[in-house]
């Protein structure tokens, strides 16, 4: 690590100022991860020559490992050292993927519904839908039922904490990126109805949300590795219970009582927080926290027109309080959207009804595509909370329906589980839980099968491209009660896997309870390489 300060020139307590922003703040910028600035850069270069030969280079999303391999190449030649010091498990990583596999979800949703039949992809676009859905729906297993809070799990499956010393007020940077349990508790915005069945139904998610805005922060609990840091003290500094929205891991939190079917709550603390928190003119004033890529500004921008991007990848916007009487909104190449708030005041800020277009609207959410054709949105606004927007058929769209807790499918094989194959060939590679390993099954038919101790339905199944060519096209997936009476599941042809070891998911046609599974590949004139086979289910 750089050396103590008390030993170092002026010079090289400037590097050691540097490093220690980039290192503390600046080395994460999503899942990609850089130094933010030429400062950092220039210090990295400096320091190689002034004796300081380790750093600790920390990435709260997945692992160090891009910055590591970046900056070894950049400077390893002067003989820098980067050491990875931070650990996998960080809760921001697993919802961060999960939003974005709802976006995929969604993305290929559309991508289905308007492409023709006859697209050689209409088909692999559904697949994606229903498999990138099930994959968003995974925040519920990071959801500890004993503490009633998302906390990350180690390698084995446990929980990182047990009861006795879970802490929902520490801000823990192993644990939870800029922020604590409370700035996790209501992550999965894009599945609302989801996350309010793990609370119980939609009042356990109102008493939640009222409890997180009831909890001061005090920013005396956790920290990163240098302790206490910006983010604490300017959520301390909001008076807003634990909404950190200084911050981007609970911005959109008030926006979840349109979930609960209490979407005066949401008009009351977005328009407390527009009110009280952006103002000032002077170095320091204006917002509430750092300004990350227009994050900040966004989140103003958008409240103050009433409109909230609450799930991401999603074609809905959830509604908030607007700010202003009226706002126009004047799309380049687009039409004109403009948006009324009668009676709106300081004082009136809740919703007392809305007309899209001239027609009554009870829904707290708009469609986009409504927007993207130009729209009229008028509020009528008053002092007190109204029954405006509180059935629970006014809340925003969830994948999840009904009363039930999310229930994803997941991998039904497990390393060391009851495979065969055709050939002679290491058959326990294809369920061992990592593509780096395959198996090559000679020119001609092959198959793969797998037994279960119990019937259990695969609903769809993952195929995983070797690391040389020689992929599949076509193939049968068959199930059987017996091992003798076999019935086809699904059935492809013409497949491609468009990279070296590509995942592709795939929805069995005619999903069956049996014991036994196997996949008759067709046969080639070159050998078959296959890396991985998933079999998903529902436990």
């Amino acid at each position: 690590m750089p050396e103590s300060s008390s030993a170092m020139t002026p010079r090289q307590e400037r590097i050691d100022s540097l490093l220690r922003g980039c290192i503390d703040l600046h080395c994460h910028s999503g899942p990609s991860v850089m130094p933010r600035s030429l400062d950092h850069i220039e210090a990295l270069r400096e320091a190689a020559g002034v004796g300081m030969r380790a750093m600790l280079i920390k990435d709260h999303y997945y692992s160090a490992t891009p910055i590591t391999e970046l900056l070894t190449r950049q400077f390893g030649h002067l003989g820098v050292t980067l050491l990875s010091g931070v650990p996998l498990n960080n809760a921001l990583g697993g919802f961060n993927i999960y939003a974005v596999d709802h976006g995929i979800a969604q993305m290929s949703l559309q991508l289905y519904r308007t492409s023709a039949a006859s697209d050689p992809r209409h088909r692999e676009y559904l697949d994606n839908y229903h498999y990138f859905t099930g994959r968003a729906q995974g925040y519920v297993k990071l959801f500890d039922s004993r503490v009633g809070f998302f906390q990350p799990r180690n390698a084995d499956g446990s929980f990182v904490h047990s009861p006795s010393d879970f802490d929902p007020l520490s801000w823990n940077a192993n644990d939870y990126l800029e922020g604590n349990a409370w700035s996790y508790a209501f992550a999965a915005a894009e599945d609302g109805q989801g996350l309010a069945n793990l609370y119980g139904g939609r009042a356990g998610l109102a008493q939640k949300l009222d409890q997180f805005f009831g909890t001061p922060e005090t920013a005396q609990f956790g920290g990163s590795f240098f302790g206490p840091y910006h983010e604490m003290f300017e959520s301390r500094d909001d008076r807003l219970g634990q909404w950190a929205y200084n911050d981007q891991p609970t911005m959109h939190v008030a926006y979840m009582y349109d979930y609960a079917g209490q979407p005066a709550k949401t008009q009351q603390y977005v328009r407390s927080a527009l009110s009280r928190t952006f103002t000032g003119s002077d170095i320091g004033q204006g917002f509430p926290g750092d300004e990350d890529n227009g994050s900040m500004a966004a989140f103003y921008v958008a409240s103050a027109l009433g409109l909230y991007p609450l799930q991401s990848g999603s074609p809905t916007w959830a509604i908030g309080s607007p700010l202003y009487s009226q706002a126009v909104i004047h799309p380049i190449g687009g039409k004109t959207i403009v948006i009324n708030a009668h009676g709106n005041s300081p004082q009136n800020v809740y919703v007392q009804g809305l007309t899209v277009n001239g027609h009554p609207s009870d829904r707290t959410y708009v469609d986009h595509a409504d927007l993207a054709a130009g729209a009229d949105l008028t509020f009528t606004m008053g002092s007190q909370p109204s029954a405006w927007g509180t059935a629970p058929d006014d809340a925003p769209p969830s994948p999840t329906q009904g009363s039930a807790v999310p229930n994803p499918p997941a991998d039904l094989t497990a390393p060391g589980g009851a495979v065969t194959a055709s050939a002679d060939v290491a058959s326990a590679n294809l369920v061992d839980n990592t593509s780096s390993s395959q198996v090559v099954f000679p020119a001609g038919p092959a198959s793969v099968g797998y037994h279960f101790d119990q019937a259990r339905q695969v609903t769809q199944y993952t195929l995983t491209a070797g690391a040389q060519a020689g992929d599949p096209s076509g193939w049968t997936l068959q199930g059987s009660a017996d091992g003798v009476h076999w019935t086809t599941v699904d059935q492809r042809t013409g497949e491609q896997f468009t990279w070296r070891q590509q995942t592709r998911a795939f929805t069995a046609a005619s999903p069956g309870s049996f014991s036994y599974y196997r996949i008759e590949l067709a046969a080639g004139s070159t050998p078959i390489r296959l890396s991985e086979i998933e079999l998903l289910g529902t436990a």
